[in-house]
């Protein structure tokens, strides 16, 4: 749902319990200075979950460790992809990432009075981990903009999260390197659904860009035609007038 930046960044502050009232008193600011477009949007904003919520406030009070985190997915991607050998640090520089922003997320939930449990730190631990794996979250983690929750997904190899003292679990060497394969393999499979889907939209373009230049010579090959024709009914009009204005000047016979 389409929204203001100015109202959503106003609002994202805005611990959940205190949601409702705050987007209430926004909403109607808007209307007493004649935004009643953004105000009807911004009374349409759904309360975030605190998952959410606490996912979303990362990007402004720890956004270098958001952009760590994303980093470090980045580098596990192309580890993963490219150069098998990089994994284990790429994986550690991923779990410290990780790591490091769940601990921020509980001291948020502190220092906005939001009870803390094990449930809302897995949601958000899943939801944070899922969109730092899919590249095109990135711009919405980064700016804190996800709209709803994830499931758990990405990079499944790096093992679950604690329900207390945020410590990573530690695979153990084989099941670590049969789900590394799994998720290389996963990986490998989804840079090729996107070469794929890239290379069917390019050739979509070329054959519309085709089209358009089609039609555009057509365009103005009709141009060139009803010019010619224009130019040559100015010519006819030209030695009507100057045959009419011989016959004024020669006068009665």
């Amino acid at each position: 749902m389409p929204h203001s930046t100015t109202a959503r960044d106003e609002l994202s502050s805005t611990p959940p319990q205190a949601f409702v009232r705050a987007r209430n008193a926004l909403a109607a600011r808007l209307r007493q200075r004649g935004r009643t477009r953004e105000a009807a949007e911004v009374a349409r904003l759904r309360r975030p979950s605190v998952a959410l919520w606490l996912v979303n406030r990362l990007a402004t009070t720890d956004p270098s460790g958001v952009r760590r985190l994303i980093d470090a997915a980045d580098r596990l991607r192309r580890a993963h992809l490219r150069e098998p050998r990089t994994i284990p640090d790429a994986v550690a520089q991923y779990r410290g990432a990780l790591e490091h922003l769940m601990q921020q997320a509980d001291r948020a939930l502190t220092d906005a009075d939001v009870r803390s449990s094990p449930v809302v730190l897995r949601r958000a631990y899943a939801t944070l981990s899922s969109a730092a794996a899919d590249r095109r979250r990135h711009p919405d983690l980064r700016q804190g903009r996800l709209a709803e929750e994830l499931e758990p997904g990405g990079f499944e190899v790096l093992g679950t999260m604690p329900a207390r003292h945020l410590r990573l679990v530690k695979p153990d060497g084989r099941r670590e390197e049969t789900r590394a394969a799994r998720e290389r393999q996963r990986l490998e499979s989804a840079e090729r659904t996107q070469r794929e889907t890239a290379r069917r939209e390019a050739q979509a373009q070329r054959r519309q860009a085709v089209k358009l230049e089609a039609a555009a010579a057509q365009r103005a090959r009709t141009i060139e035609r009803a010019s010619r024709k224009a130019a040559r009914l100015r010519e006819q009009l030209r030695e009507v007038e100057a045959r009419i204005e011989r016959e004024q000047r020669a006068g009665p016979t």
